[in-house]
């Protein structure tokens, strides 16, 4: 079954209940639909190596002071997603584009043109086959911890993190691995755990491992001039 027709199936789902049951069911569909638009084969067991990585940092202290002083990041990705519905894997390539210290955007370019914008508390959302929709984050928990995720690993926010996860940090040689693993109720109905692999002060791969044990992984391809301080 193709991803967009699960996502139409989840909101016509709405119809014939009433009005607070159809509000949750809808708010839980669009939650789920950005989830698996934003969301990163098995990077779970399979060692994962840096061509020409920097030293890592050898504590989650320094790590966010390292990551901290990025203000800002604009690179290319290819994300694969693995799901039991299909029978082979969603490919997907685009751009990534954050500056310090909220705004976040992701867009795909193939094989179908998506967007998503993080502005603070503010998400646009759009495609070639909807309209632009406008979103307040905090109306939407289990995405918020998503995006919190990722922005506040960027920012090198700990703060932020520990809101919604609990952390693990590896260090050895030339990398570094964060895993996080929801501790907000609504987060947990969608994702286990999510892994986020660097080396110095870059991030190179998002591992996110779903609560029906789907899987995606982003791959982030930095060029020599994709951030700033």
């Amino acid at each position: 079954m193709p991803l967009k027709h699960l996502i139409t199936g989840l909101i016509f789902t709405t119809t014939g209940m009433n009005t607070v049951s159809k509000t949750a069911t809808l708010r839980r569909a669009i939650c789920l639909t950005l989830l698996c638009l934003m969301a990163w084969g098995n990077p779970w067991t399979t060692p994962w190596t840096i061509a020409n990585a920097h030293a890592a940092p050898q504590s989650l202290q320094q790590l966010m002071a390292a990551l901290a002083e990025v203000q800002s990041v604009q690179t290319t990705f290819s994300e694969t997603k693995t799901m039991a519905l299909l029978s082979e894997p969603l490919q997907s390539t685009g751009k990534l584009v954050y500056r310090a210290p909220d705004f976040l955007e992701k867009r795909v370019v193939s094989p179908q043109p998506s967007y998503y914008i993080v502005n603070g508390n503010d998400v646009t959302v759009g495609s070639a086959q909807h309209k632009e929709r406008h979103l307040v984050l905090f109306q939407f928990p289990a995405l918020e911890a998503f995006i919190a995720a990722l922005r506040g690993t960027l920012a090198g926010d700990l703060k932020t993190l520990k809101e919604y996860y609990d952390i693990g940090f590896e260090s050895q040689a030339d990398q570094w691995t964060l895993q996080l693993v929801p501790t907000n109720d609504e987060m947990q109905l969608y994702v286990k755990a999510i892994r986020i692999h660097g080396s110095g002060d870059k991030i190179r791969q998002i591992d996110t491992l779903e609560s029906n044990d789907d899987r995606s992984t982003m791959i982030i391809h930095h060029s020599d001039s994709s951030s700033a301080q």
